[in-house]
């Protein structure tokens, strides 16, 4: 994740906070290439490592005993970028990667009971961790595929990330809870969970602002908004007194 975020730093034109609208105007689409090959070579999660042509069956990223069925996602835009710098980007394996990925969370994922979807494989776990990792490439899948599709996909990014809030969000201290659901939660207000929440639901704004749906989702748009200020409120309260704000917030309340 790290090189994808050093990519979209050094290439901001097809970062989703730069973009005046999806896809990327052509003119970037020599300076995306290069970036995006240098980021493909040094990440290492795919099981084959052809000549820039990765195989969607990536592997699963293993914390312990744990399988993530986000992590795949996380890499996703990435992949969506380097298919549409492709001269044969309608058929490329990027493509098929991408299609996969999208077809497995929307399809195959685990969900928990308000139909937000898993985290983890093994089990149905809610993650903050999780809205920075699917609901950005599902949102920046629909902005490149436009049409109605395309809007519907947007809509999905949006809900997931509301229906994650539905579960996680603490209104008593109004910051995120970690983990909730399943096996080994944890209910502490990790001050990271929050950043990847706000910092997930800010990219699927953003690829909504840059997107056709733009004036169609307006509602939408205000919620992401009115979500990210309030974590962001939630965790200013709890600023160290040497103007820091800790790991675990949960630990100043």
């Amino acid at each position: 994740m790290a090189w994808g975020q050093m990519c979209f730093l050094s290439l901001r034109s097809v970062s989703s906070f730069f973009l005046l609208a999806s896809p990327p105007p052509e003119a970037v689409k020599l300076r995306a290439d290069a970036c995006l090959l240098v980021y493909y070579r040094a990440q290492g999660r795919r099981e084959q490592d052809t000549r820039y042509a990765p195989t969607h069956r990536w592997r699963w990223c293993r914390r312990g005993s744990c399988q993530l069925a986000f992590l795949r996602s996380s890499l996703s835009v990435a992949v969506l970028l380097r298919n549409w710098t492709l001269p044969s980007y309608g058929v490329s394996a990027f493509r098929v990667a991408a299609e996969e990925q999208l077809k497995y969370l929307l399809k195959v994922a685990p969900r928990a009971p308000n139909g937000a979807i898993s985290h983890r494989e093994s089990q149905v776990q809610l993650w903050a961790d999780f809205i920075y990792m699917a609901p950005p490439f599902i949102a920046y899948y629909g902005a490149l595929e436009g049409g109605n599709k395309g809007e519907s996909l947007l809509q999905t990014a949006y809900e997931q990330v509301k229906k994650y809030r539905e579960v996680l969000y603490d209104r008593d201290v109004k910051l995120w809870r970690h983990i909730a659901l399943g096996q080994g939660t944890d209910p502490t207000h990790w001050g990271t969970g929050n950043a990847w929440a706000a910092a997930g639901a800010l990219r699927v704004l953003a690829t909504i602002q840059g997107s056709c749906a733009a004036e169609s989702m307006k509602s939408q748009q205000e919620d992401l908004v009115r979500w990210v200020e309030e974590i962001l409120d939630g965790a200013w309260k709890h600023q160290a007194r040497f103007s820091c704000l800790v790991c675990y917030l949960c630990f100043l309340i």
